[in-house]
């Protein structure tokens, strides 16, 4: 059963987003700092971070936090850029023993 609604609970919620969004503000200026001082592999790892950090609560109370990460990309961006790049490309860029290599059927190989 829902409680009532008091101002100060009204107060407190505009506080807290309050807080997100001056949060999530700074976080977007670290970002441009980063990509125009060239680090731009920095600024898209950590830009990734931050979308998997909301990922969740987009598509709450899905409980499949690779799937919220993954349909966040291409649901929230201009030009479609990471909808076009497969979900292992990432991990075996960063070279995580969890995931073998891509194998290549004998047709492709060379």
């Amino acid at each position: 059963m829902p409680y009532p609604r008091t101002q100060e609970d009204v107060d407190a919620k505009s506080r807290f987003m309050a807080a997100f969004f001056d949060d999530t503000c700074a976080r977007v200026e670290f970002l441009t700092e980063l990509h125009s001082s060239g680090r731009d592999t920095d600024a898209l790892t950590l830009c990734l971070t931050y979308i998997g950090s909301f990922a969740p609560s987009l598509f709450w109370p899905r409980r499949e936090s690779g799937r919220n990460f993954l349909d966040a990309l291409p649901g929230h961006e201009e030009t479609p850029y990471f909808g076009l790049i497969h979900p292992l490309q990432p991990i075996r860029s960063f070279g995580s023993p969890a995931v073998p290599p891509a194998r290549l059927r004998p047709e492709q190989r060379s």
